[in-house]
């Protein structure tokens, strides 16, 4: 079989699924700016390439010819497409063999690309091409925003792309969650939706599967991540050590990491590591889209670089498999649901600390520098808690002089997370 005869077969293959599939809207937030590619970033498995046949199935719903586009998932096995000479060929063969495509807008979607070799010089010439609209995904070892745009130099525009969020997994299990407002009972349905969520995460493939199911393939996404994304890719050879600090960072998700006394604690326990290499592996996870590192709030890039700083992952149901009852950790869950759910958004986020040593669990500021205050209270029945966590919240509003507000799983689901940071704006 000729070279894009097979290509054209495989194509047929994934129209025919397309049909069949029923793809949550993820992607109605992104708008492709011409002369520059559209990247998907994120961590493997979040919905980088479901993201793609969303794409795929808008084009078709507008009647753009099938033709004119062309979808390669470069770690199919079929294609056999290993450098930038095989991907400039089969391109080009896109074009020679259906003429039109020269003169009409063009559509084409690289899926996996980081498995060719030179990817980026091909890539370069596309979005050169004014009537072609250029899509790339990969994992998230080799498609990071700084990498692609060091590759393009400043020719991508690269959007994240996260586990499902709390609404978007009700939509994929087509259930439509109860207003909480309306009454106690549905109050209490809406709040254990939330609990489930928090416990069970968004990733995709889990959100319908059995509990023993569900953290067996948690555990495979984690192995994955660490495997392909930080062992292959940087070379480790301490992999003891990089082990033993992914359980670290992930069972104390919402809390301080010091890497000293986590060095200290390896040493105890015969894990040889020096310091530096554990800020190293730090940066491999964070690149990964596995573990994340928020810094405090200071005017200081020292103290910022160099204070201890509050550890999240990617995934609540992660988190909860490390958890051995992920009930009684339902607010560093939903503290970690709450960073989630801020870096969706787009907001660059710290903690803060008071003068009096008080803790102000996240300071969100947008691209024009606003900042907003957020403390996250799960548990807003109990009167101490509630009173300690409003008191930190108000000296910091004071320090700062900028607004924020309180969040409980109530507000959370009356969707009241981005009015209380929208312009800095205190919630009365």
């Amino acid at each position: 079989m000729q070279h894009f005869d097979l290509v054209t077969l495989i194509q047929g293959e994934l129209w025919e699924r397309l049909d069949r599939l029923v793809i949550v809207e993820r992607m109605d937030s992104i708008t492709p700016i011409v002369g520059k590619a559209t990247t998907l970033i994120g961590m493997r498995r979040a919905g980088k390439t479901f993201c793609l046949y969303h794409l795929l199935q808008q084009l078709k719903s507008r009647g753009i010819p099938r033709e004119s586009i062309l979808f390669l998932n470069l770690e199919d096995d079929r294609l056999q497409i290993r450098n930038a000479e095989g991907l400039t060929k089969t391109i080009g063969l896109f074009f020679s063999e259906i003429p039109a495509n020269y003169k009409r807008q063009t559509y084409i979607l690289l899926d996996e690309v980081q498995s060719v070799k030179g990817w980026e010089r091909v890539a370069r010439r596309l979005i050169e091409t004014d009537r072609c609209q250029l899509w790339l995904t990969g994992s998230s070892a080799q498609m990071l925003s700084r990498e692609v745009a060091t590759s393009f130099r400043g020719r991508s525009i690269a959007h994240e792309v996260w586990p499902f969020s709390f609404s978007e997994t009700a939509r994929a299990r087509n259930v439509e969650l109860p207003d909480p407002t309306i009454s106690f009972s549905d109050r209490d349905h809406a709040r254990e939706s939330l609990v489930n969520y928090l416990i069970c995460g968004g990733f995709p493939e889990v959100i319908a599967v059995p509990a023993m199911i569900r953290r067996r393939i948690l555990d495979d996404y984690r192995q994955l991540v660490i495997l392909r994304d930080v062992i292959e890719r940087h070379r480790v050879t301490n992999i003891l050590a990089l082990d033993q600090l992914v359980s670290t960072v992930i069972a104390n998700s919402g809390r301080l990491l010091s890497v000293n006394k986590t060095h200290a604690d390896f040493k105890s326990r015969g894990i040889a590591v020096g310091k530096d290499t554990l800020f190293e592996y730090l940066s491999y996870l964070e690149d990964a889209y596995l573990t994340f590192l928020v810094p405090p709030y200071s005017e200081s890039l020292r103290a910022r670089s160099t204070a201890p700083k509050k550890v999240f992952c990617v995934d609540t149901g992660m988190v909860a498999n490390y958890s051995i009852r992920p009930r009684a950790d339902l607010g560093r869950l939903f503290e970690n649901l709450i960073y989630i759910e801020l870096r969706r958004a787009g907001y660059r986020v710290y903690y803060y600390t008071t003068q009096s040593g008080a803790e102000v669990d996240f300071v969100a500021v947008d691209t024009d520098g606003h900042r907003s205050l957020i403390q996250v209270c799960y548990d807003s029945g109990d009167p101490d808690t509630l009173d300690r966590e409003t008191r930190a919240l108000k000296e910091a509003q004071k320090e700062l002089k900028c607004g924020g507000g309180l969040i409980t799983p109530l507000e959370y689901l009356k969707n009241e997370l981005l009015p209380m940071i929208t312009n800095g704006q205190a919630i009365k």
